[in-house]
C-alpha cells in the first residue's frame, strides 16, 4: 500500500505540474492577446489621426484652389477691361512748321569739361598691362572711383592718354573677360607686359 501511495504521489505531482503549466500558458496567452489588442488600437488611433490631418490638408488645399481660381478670374476680367480701355484711335500729329532763320537754339551746345580737354586719347595696338602697386579704377578720366585693384592684376587696353590707360578687358582665373563699362586707371600705376 505504501508502495502504491509512493507511485501514485509521483503521478499526482506530475499532473499538478502539467495543470500549473497549462494555467501559466493560459495567463500568458491572455496577456499576449490583450497587448496585441492594445497595439492594434494604438495603431488604429494613429491612422485615424493621420487620416484626419490629411483630410484637413485636403480641405485647406481646396480652399486655396478656390481662392486662386477667383484671382485668375479677376485678373482675366481686369485684362479684358484694360484691352477695352485701350482705344485704337489714330494719333494726330501736329504739322511741324519750319523753324525761323534766326537760329535761336533753346538748348545750349554741349561743351566738354576742361578736365577732359587736357587729355588727348589715342588708339594704340592692344597690349596687356600689369599693376605695379595697388591702384584705383575710375569710370572716366578724372571720374568717380568705382573699384580698387590689387598689385600684379593684369588687364588689356587699346586706348590711352598722356596720364591714363583705358581698361578694355581683364583676367579672372587666367581667363580674359571684356570690360562691360568704361574703366580707366592712372598710367603711373601700371607697366606694360
Amino acid at each position: 500500500m505504501l508502495f502504491l501511495n509512493i507511485l501514485n504521489a509521483d503521478e499526482i505531482q506530475r499532473i499538478e505540474s502539467i495543470v500549473n503549466d497549462i494555467t501559466k500558458l493560459r495567463i500568458q496567452y491572455e496577456e499576449c492577446k490583450n497587448t496585441q489588442k492594445l497595439e492594434i488600437t494604438a495603431v488604429k488611433k494613429q491612422e485615424k489621426i493621420k487620416i484626419a490631418k490629411l483630410e484637413k490638408d485636403i480641405e485647406n488645399y481646396k480652399k486655396l484652389l478656390k481662392t486662386k481660381e477667383k484671382e485668375i478670374k479677376s485678373l482675366k476680367k481686369a485684362k479684358t477691361k484694360k484691352k477695352k480701355q485701350i482705344s485704337k484711335k489714330p494719333v494726330e500729329v501736329p504739322f511741324c512748321k519750319p523753324v525761323a532763320a534766326d537760329n535761336s537754339n533753346k538748348f545750349p551746345k554741349l561743351i566738354l569739361k576742361d578736365k577732359y580737354n587736357n587729355e588727348n586719347i589715342i588708339k594704340t595696338t592692344p597690349s596687356s598691362y600689369r599693376l605695379n602697386k595697388d591702384a584705383k579704377v575710375y569710370n572716366a578720366i578724372n571720374g568717380k572711383l568705382i573699384e580698387e585693384w590689387e598689385k600684379l592684376t593684369s588687364f588689356t587696353s587699346d586706348r590711352r592718354s598722356d596720364s591714363w590707360v583705358k581698361i578694355t578687358g581683364f583676367f579672372i582665373n587666367k581667363v580674359w573677360v571684356r570690360a562691360e563699362s568704361d574703366m580707366w586707371i592712372k598710367f603711373i600705376d601700371v607697366r606694360k607686359r
